[in-house]
């Protein structure tokens, strides 16, 4: 056991349910923690999210399990060679065939999980990570999965399958009007009537994805990580992104990454290569949200 499950373990009632709060203690020390342990650039990202009292961490280098499954860690991206990318046109006005939705809703579907990631200061840097990059809008949302270790109840994360058709494919072998099933993790505050809320059927989203294996591990020896339900999506391919890899069209003209919680103008479309809206800040949008903490 890890220094900070151990902790978190210790932090909670009595009866050990993995749904009730964190104490204030835990809070503070899993902050302490993460800071520490991370490397600079990845601990001020985490920290943007702090701010909004978002104290469900997923770590990438304090458990396993977020490691290997939780989009948003390097694990889920892959290492080899990228393949060439098509800059996509950036036009100045929403996307044609989409629409937007609230940015108040998407942040509250954000609230209560936060990712300690790597940033990626440009969309081409980002694209070069991912298998498929496209635009296009929402068709469905569903339950997912469930992830989490074969021998611990307490890392269980819960997942929806986001059902997009895509518009304009930016990167991979993907034909304009296929859709591609999404996985995104889910908070304690979150239920499927709040997805489907936030993210009604048609609205413009811009993704950064990467192929999830399809086949439930039989035993812990195969890696040692669970997916309750995975059968359900037999014959269908899911894909993972990260928290900087999902962006949504929002009211007034405007794009939010809702897991970085950076919000840009323009459309949808901006939010690929080619595109000048990308999901972090910038080192001077940094060190302003510094001097306001």
């Amino acid at each position: 056991m890890d220094e900070i499950e151990r902790r978190i373990r210790h932090a909670r009632p009595a009866s050990g349910h993995r749904d009730l709060p964190l104490t204030d203690r835990a809070k503070r020390e899993l902050g302490e923690l993460i800071i520490a342990d991370g490397a600079q650039g990845t601990a001020r990202q985490v920290a943007f999210r702090r701010r909004r009292r978002a104290w469900v961490f997923v770590p990438a280098a304090a458990a396993a399990v977020a490691v290997a499954v939780v989009v948003g860690t390097i694990a889920l991206w892959p290492s080899s060679a990228p393949e060439a990318l098509t800059p996509t046109p950036t036009p100045a006005t929403a996307s044609t065939g989409t629409s937007a939705t609230s940015s108040d809703a998407m942040r509250a579907l954000a609230d209560g999980t936060s990712y300690d990631f790597i940033p990626h200061h440009s969309n081409e840097e980002l694209a070069e990570t991912a298998d498929v990059v496209v635009s296009g809008s929402v068709v469905k949302i569903q339950p997912g999965p469930t992830y989490g270790r074969f021998d611990d109840d307490f890392s269980d994360m819960e997942t929806v399958v986001v059902t997009i058709t895509a518009s304009t494919v930016a990167k991979g072998d993907i034909a304009e009007g296929a859709e591609l099933n999404v996985v995104l993790y889910t908070s304690a505050h979150s239920d499927l009537d709040a997805w489907n809320a936030a993210l009604p059927e048609g609205t413009g989203v811009a993704v950064y994805l990467t192929k999830m294996s399809s086949e439930r591990p039989a035993v812990p020896e195969d890696s040692g990580i669970d997916a309750e339900g995975l059968e359900a999506f037999e014959g269908i391919d899911l894909y993972a992104t990260g928290p900087q890899g999902f962006a949504v069209q929002t009211e007034g003209n405007t794009i939010l990454w809702p897991w970085t919680d950076v919000t840009r103008d323009g459309s949808i479309n901006e939010a690929l290569p080619g595109g000048s809206a990308v999901g972090v800040l910038t080192a001077e949008e940094a060190a302003k949200v510094d001097v306001e903490d």
